[in-house]
């Protein structure tokens, strides 16, 4: 948050285009570039694709797969890995799912699944712990 008496001035700048066109798409920041999860077609569909943006090059990069087509998931920076939770899955149900891509090794790994399925969430990192607050 800003100091009192000062303003926020941000600066936009038209970057590459994404490869994949999608709605619904969550992106985080992390190691200095933006990883950009799941989101649907223009069918509304949900889907796994997986990009991240390199600033410093103006390039976009395919990236492997999720291993769960999703929409709109939580999507939080620990510990330098992606982390990927709930969302809506191809059926338009609530997702428990919980999937952790590791940018050193390039590929995810399943996680124990959450105790409920959840979509409409925002999340909040605090040290090495996430936290989803359930957004209704």
């Amino acid at each position: 948050m800003a100091a009192a008496g000062s303003s926020i001035k941000p600066v936009w700048k038209s970057v590459k285009t994404m490869p994949t066109k999608r709605v619904y798409s969550s992106p985080v920041g992390c190691d200095g570039q933006v990883y950009v999860v799941g989101g649907c077609d223009s069918s509304g569909i949900p889907l796994d694709c997986f990009e991240s943006y390199h600033p410093g090059r103006d390039r976009w990069y395919r990236l492997a797969n999720m291993p769960t087509k999703r929409a709109s998931p939580c999507v939080q920076q620990v510990g330098g890995k992606v982390v990927a939770m709930g969302g809506v899955s191809v059926t338009q149900q609530p997702l428990n799912v919980v999937e952790v891509y590791d940018p050193a090794e390039k590929e995810w790994s399943m996680q124990d699944v959450m105790k409920d399925h959840l979509m409409g969430m925002s999340g909040v990192v605090r040290g090495t712990f996430s936290c989803c607050i359930i957004v209704i």
